[in-house]
């Protein structure tokens, strides 16, 4: 299992994101693992399986004004290459994995992560969460890395920065500067037309 530690509203980390999991789908099927909302599951199987990007943003989640940079275009497209893959026939499951926004976010994380792991045990996991998530050692929390790593499941922590030196909590640290804003997605897509 990978977890990919982002620096939310940047375009980088989640095409980076994108890179990783078609790799890992070239010849098996894979999980993908996105810090949204779990409400917006439903809008997001809808949009993979070809629903119009207009619906999928219309959820709460995306429409959150200030937003913190996970309902971005750049996520967007994170989402929009995992429907391109399936639409080309490979097995790519995508899963909102924030399923307590309101409590322990965490372990909801973890929870849900697990479940998907539990349903495709031969498939590779990568999840794509802030990198405050992916940290292997207690800080203000225990994080989602925590977790898994106290469930037995082996990781591997990578935090996508723009620079600085490699922090112990994490197995890797790759440099993706300079780093770029993403815009909401939102202000992409156009809104669903009424009837």
């Amino acid at each position: 299992m990978v977890l990919l530690g982002e620096q939310h509203h940047t375009f980088e980390c989640p095409r980076f994101a994108g890179q990783v999991l078609c790799a890992a789908a070239k010849d098996r099927p894979v999980v993908l693992g996105l810090e949204l909302e779990g409400t917006e599951q439903a809008r997001l199987d809808a949009y993979l399986a070809g629903g119009p990007a207009s619906d999928l943003v219309a959820g709460g989640f995306w429409q959150r004004v200030p937003g913190d940079g996970r309902e971005s275009q750049a996520m967007l497209e994170l989402i929009t290459r995992a429907r391109e893959l399936t639409s080309a026939g490979r097995a790519v499951k995508v899963i909102a994995i924030d399923t307590d926004p309101a409590g322990n976010r965490d372990l909801g994380m973890a929870t849900t992560v697990l479940a998907a792991r539990a349903a495709a045990p031969d498939a590779p996991v990568v999840v794509l969460v802030g990198n405050v998530h992916v940290r292997k050692t207690l800080a203000v929390h225990k994080t989602l890395a925590w977790h898994l790593l106290a469930a037995r499941v082996p990781i591997h922590s990578v935090n996508l920065v723009g620079g600085g030196e490699l922090t112990p909590p994490f197995d890797a640290q790759l440099d993706l500067s300079p780093l770029t804003i993403a815009p909401p997605a939102r202000e992409s897509v156009s809104a669903p037309r009424a009837p």
